[in-house]
């Protein structure tokens, strides 16, 4: 190979927390060449137990997907190559299930009522105007998106959450 050659950069994206059952969206295009040269891409998917997954949907393609089908972590690794050299990145992909705020229940409040301690509440982007009360509960809040696209409002009424009980929050 040519001494001025440069080996690829691989970039798999970011890893994340997502809902057992909704499409995610694999994103290797951050990954460049320095001279240019044209790239050939392959994802490989380790699953969880409890999964029937085997790969993603285009292991071939730079922006691909898949569906989780059981919770746990979902390894993804994106290696790509020029004509000289490889590069390899990897994510984890960490697939939940809960009770999903819009869609199961209206509010985050009533989603903390109906869950028992070591569940998750799963909040959809949006601003909920409510002050929380974990209520003794050690649940697992997880916003389903950018974190600064869950904003909670209590509208000056007190604290936006309330943990007198000994719950821990994470």
């Amino acid at each position: 190979t040519d001494h001025r050659d440069h080996r690829p950069m691989a970039h798999a994206g970011k890893d994340e927390w997502v809902l057992v059952g909704e499409p995610v969206l694999v994103d290797g295009t951050g990954s460049y060449d320095p001279n240019a040269d044209a790239l050939t891409a392959t994802w490989t998917l380790t699953a969880p137990g409890g999964s029937a997954i085997t790969a993603v949907d285009d292991p071939s393609a730079l922006l691909t997907g898949f569906v989780p089908d059981a919770p746990g972590t979902y390894v993804l690794e994106l290696e790509v190559a020029d004509l000289g050299a490889t590069s390899t990145d990897a994510i984890e992909v960490i697939a939940v299930e809960g009770l999903v705020v819009p869609d199961d229940v209206d509010s985050i409040q009533q989603a903390i009522d109906s869950s028992t301690g070591g569940d998750w509440v799963l909040v959809r982007p949006g601003t909920y105007e409510e002050a929380l009360d974990l209520d003794g509960k050690d649940i697992l809040l997880l916003c389903l998106g950018e974190a600064h696209e869950v904003v909670v409002d209590a509208r000056g009424t007190g604290p936006v959450i309330t943990a007198s009980h000994g719950e821990r929050l994470c």
